[in-house]
C-alpha cells in the first residue's frame, strides 16, 4: 500500500535456520542415549517390609544355605575343610590376633571377607571348626541369593525371570566337581559376589538402609577380590547416569580396594598372583569361544574333556585335536546361545530388555578374558562368567506383554528354565570330589588332642584335613585342643592374677 514503508529485510534468521533442526537432531540422539542408559539403573520401587517378607527373606536364607552344604558328598560339608580354608584362613586365625589376621593377604591381595570366617572359627572349639567355616560361609551365600533377589526387582517385574538369575548361584553347573570344589568355601565366597556386584551396581534403592547394604556388600567384595576391577566402567556409568550419591559411594569403595590390591601386588613383600601374565586377548576370546561358553551352558559333566584346552596355548598348538572330539557340543551350545538372541530379536514371542541382556553378557566375556589373561582357564573361575551368561540370556526371554495365559506369555522363558533345572541337576553332586574323600575332622582333631596330652613338649601339630597328597593341613596350637574352651585360662599358658584370667589373644603368637 502507498504510504506504508516495509521494515529491512535481515538474513539472521534465514542463517540460523539450518542448524536447528542438526541441533534438534543431535540433541533428540543424546536423549535416546541417556534413556537407554537409564533403562540399566531404574528406581527401585519402594515398599514397606511385612512381617511376611522378614521369616520369607530368612526362610530363604536358611534353605539357600542347605542347598549349598548338600552339594558338599562324602565326608561331607559339617566334617571337611578344604585347601585355603584350613591352610591359610584359620591357621592364621589360631596364631595371630584378629585385627592382624583380617588385613592378612593372600596369593597377592587381600581377603578381608573370607578372613572373619577364620576369626570366627577360631573362636569355638577346633573340633567345631569345620562346621563353623561351611555353615557360615553357606549362610553368607544364602544373603547374596536374597540380595541379588531383592536388586533386580526393578528389572525383572516377572517372578519367574528373578527366580531363574538367582537360583543358578545355587546349582552352578560348573560345579561342584573334583576340579571345582567351590560350594561351603569361605575363600571361594568372593567367586559367587562378583555376580551379586553386578546386580547391586545396576540396582537404584531409594531407602537408606539399601543404599547401606549395598555400599557394604560392593565394599566387602572389592576387598576380597582384585577381580572387582571389571566392574568400575559399569560404576562410572552409574554415576554418569543416576548422578547420586550412592553411586559414586559404590565407584569409590571399588577403585579404592583396586587400588590398594594393585599396591600390594607391586611391592614384592608378597608372592603375588595378579598382574597379566598372558596378555593375549584373542586367545582369550578363543578360550571363551571353545571352552567357556561350552561349558557354562552344558555343565561339567558334559564338557570336562575341554579342560585339556588349558590356557595359555599357542596358536601352533594341535587346537584341533582337543577341539574336534567336542565341536558337536561346541556348536550345540553356541546354537542355543544365538537361537534365543534370535527369538529375542523376532519380539513375537518375548519382550527382551537389550540394554540388561548387553550388560551381563559383555560383563560375562569380559570377566573371563580378565581371569584367563591374568592367570589361566581355572574351571572355578567359570562361575561369574557362567552366572553373568544365564542372566543374559534370561533378559532376552522375559515375557511379552500381559493378555495371554501364564503358559503362553512365559513359553520361552520356561523352556529355558527346564533346561538349567535338568543340567543344574545333573551336575548337583559328584562322589569322586577330594573334599568328600577327606577324613573326618572331629576324628582328626581327637587323634591331635591325644597327642598334645600324652606329649608335653608338643606344643603344636599338624591337622590333616584332606586325602593325602593334597595339602589341606591346619596347624593347630596344642593348648587349644587341652582346653575345653579357647577363651579357658590354664596353666601354664595363662596365669591367673586376682581371679582373672588372660585374654586368650594376648598369649597367641605374633
Amino acid at each position: 500500500m502507498k504510504g506504508v514503508s516495509l521494515p529491512p529485510v535481515t538474513t539472521d534468521f534465514a542463517v540460523a535456520t539450518p542448524a536447528a533442526p542438526q541441533a534438534a537432531k543431535a540433541s533428540s540422539l543424546g536423549r535416546r542415549v541417556r534413556n537407554g542408559l537409564e533403562a540399566l539403573f531404574p528406581i527401585a520401587p519402594r515398599r514397606a517390609l511385612s512381617r511376611r517378607d522378614i521369616w520369607l527373606g530368612i526362610a530363604v536364607v536358611v534353605v539357600a544355605a542347605a542347598v549349598c552344604l548338600l552339594r558338599v558328598t562324602g565326608t561331607g560339608a559339617l566334617q571337611s575343610i578344604w585347601q585355603e580354608d584350613g591352610n591359610d584362613l584359620l591357621t592364621a586365625a589360631y596364631y595371630r590376633t584378629g585385627a592382624k589376621t583380617i588385613f592378612d593377604p593372600m596369593n597377592g591381595y587381600y581377603l578381608l571377607g573370607s578372613r572373619w570366617f577364620g576369626v570366627l572359627a577360631a573362636f569355638f572349639p577346633v573340633s567345631w571348626a569345620a562346621a563353623v567355616l561351611s555353615i557360615s560361609s553357606a549362610l553368607v551365600l544364602g544373603l547374596m541369593v536374597l540380595l541379588v533377589y531383592i536388586a533386580t526387582g526393578a528389572h525383572l517385574s516377572s517372578k519367574l525371570a528373578r527366580f531363574m538369575v538367582t537360583v543358578p548361584l545355587l546349582i552352578a553347573p560348573v560345579a561342584e566337581n573334583n576340579h571345582n570344589e567351590v560350594y561351603a568355601r569361605p575363600v571361594c565366597l568372593h567367586l559367587f559376589a562378583l555376580y551379586m556386584v553386578f546386580w547391586v551396581l545396576l540396582w537404584a534403592p531409594e531407602k537408606r538402609i539399601s543404599k547401606i547394604v549395598a555400599v557394604a556388600a560392593v565394599g566387602l567384595t572389592a576387598a576380597s577380590t582384585i577381580l572387582t576391577i571389571v566392574f568400575i566402567p559399569l560404576a562410572l556409568l552409574r554415576v554418569f547416569v543416576r548422578r547420586d550419591r550412592t553411586g559414586m559411594a559404590l565407584l569409590g569403595v571399588l577403585v579404592v580396594f583396586a587400588a590398594a590390591n594393585l599396591v600390594l601386588m607391586q611391592n614384592g613383600t608378597v608372592a603375588a598372583r595378579g598382574g597379566v601374565m598372558y596378555p593375549e586377548p584373542m586367545v582369550a576370546l578363543l578360550d571363551y569361544v571353545v571352552w567357556g561358553l561350552p561349558t557354562s551352558m552344558l555343565g561339567y559333566s558334559a564338557t570336562s574333556g575341554l579342560g585339556a584346552f588349558h590356557f595359555p596355548t599357542a596358536w601352533d598348538a594341535d587346537l584341533w585335536g582337543t577341539v574336534k572330539p567336542h565341536l558337536p557340543l561346541i556348536v550345540l551350545s553356541w546354537v542355543m546361545v544365538l537361537g534365543i538372541v534370535g527369538l529375542a530379536a523376532i519380539r513375537r514371542f518375548t519382550r527382551p530388555s537389550w540394554p540388561l541382556a548387553a550388560a551381563a553378557l559383555t560383563h560375562s566375556v569380559a570377566m573371563l578374558c580378565m581371569m584367563v589373561m591374568a592367570q589361566g582357564n581355572e574351571l572355578r573361575y567359570l562361575i561369574p562368567v557362567e552366572l553373568l551368561l544365564f542372566a543374559g540370556l534370561v533378559a532376552l526371554l522375559l515375557p511379552i506383554a500381559k493378555g495371554r495365559s501364564f503358559a503362553r506369555a512365559n513359553a520361552p522363558l520356561i523352556a529355558f528354565a527346564v533346561f538349567l533345572a535338568v543340567i543344574g541337576a545333573i551336575n548337583f553332586r559328584w562322589d569322586d570330589t577330594y573334599r568328600g574323600h577327606a577324613p573326618r575332622w572331629t576324628d582328626q582333631v581327637h587323634k591331635a588332642a591325644v597327642v598334645c596330652k600324652t606329649r608335653p613338649e608338643v606344643r603344636e601339630v599338624l591337622v590333616r584335613s584332606a586325602p593325602e597328597p593334597w595339602g589341606s593341613v591346619i596347624h593347630v596350637p596344642c593348648h587349644r585342643l587341652t582346653e575345653v574352651r579357647p577363651w579357658d585360662c590354664v596353666e601354664p599358658r595363662c596365669v591367673p592374677i586376682n581371679g582373672m584370667g588372660l585374654p586368650d589373644a594376648i598369649e597367641r603368637r605374633p
